[in-house]
């Protein structure tokens, strides 16, 4: 894993930009949300259950780089 904090999400505006650039989202904390969701799909969820997500720990889905090595300890 990168040393890299992930990028969390918290505003509509910020999940809409994911949209238009057909991006994924998770949310470690919900079962159903712990593997990676389109934002096209999240942003037409009703606004409840959005704004639990937020709440949660909304996240930018990083999809792992294949060329990366496994570091073996």
């Amino acid at each position: 894993m990168g040393t890299e904090k992930p990028t969390r999400i918290t505003t509509l505006a910020e999940l809409s930009r994911l949209v238009t650039s057909k991006r994924s989202v998770v949310v470690p904390t919900h079962i159903w949300a712990a593997k990676p969701i389109p934002a096209a799909v999240v942003i037409n969820m009703t606004g409840t259950i959005i704004m639990g997500m937020f709440k949660a720990g909304m996240y930018l889905y990083e999809p792992k780089r294949k060329g990366a090595k496994h570091d073996p300890k």
